[in-house]
């Protein structure tokens, strides 16, 4: 996985579930345990990042979930600046531009793929 393809996954997964704090920590909180290994594995490929995985259980729905979450870093801290330049989440023209692809299909499995079975 090259440095590109990480950018654009990463998109995805922000502009859709994932969250990134003020500080450069991101999180993501899935339904599906595949999914979370594998953002897992994806933002190993920052150094420093280290990500990690938990399993959540949410009691008012009585459902398991994975959380991922990473320590502090500054590209993270960066990619926020991108997505939250006004305080609230938002997609800008520069975003917007840079969706492809890769950056879809992150989001489409953000946004639940495997419900329609």
């Amino acid at each position: 996985m090259n440095a590109k393809y990480l950018k654009k996954a990463l998109l995805g997964i922000v502009a859709t579930d994932g969250y990134i704090d003020h500080r450069g920590r991101f999180d993501l909180y899935s339904k599906y345990e595949e999914f979370a290994i594998h953002t897992v594995e994806l933002l190993a490929g920052i150094t420093g990042v280290e990500p990690t995985r938990r399993e959540k259980v949410d009691p008012r729905f009585n459902v398991t979930g994975h959380r991922v979450f990473t320590k502090t870093h500054v590209y993270l801290k960066k990619l926020r600046g991108l997505f939250y330049s006004t305080g609230r989440k938002a997609l800008n023209p520069y975003i917007v531009n840079r969706l492809d692809e890769v950056a879809f299909a992150y989001m489409w499995m953000c946004e639940g793929y495997r419900d329609w079975e």
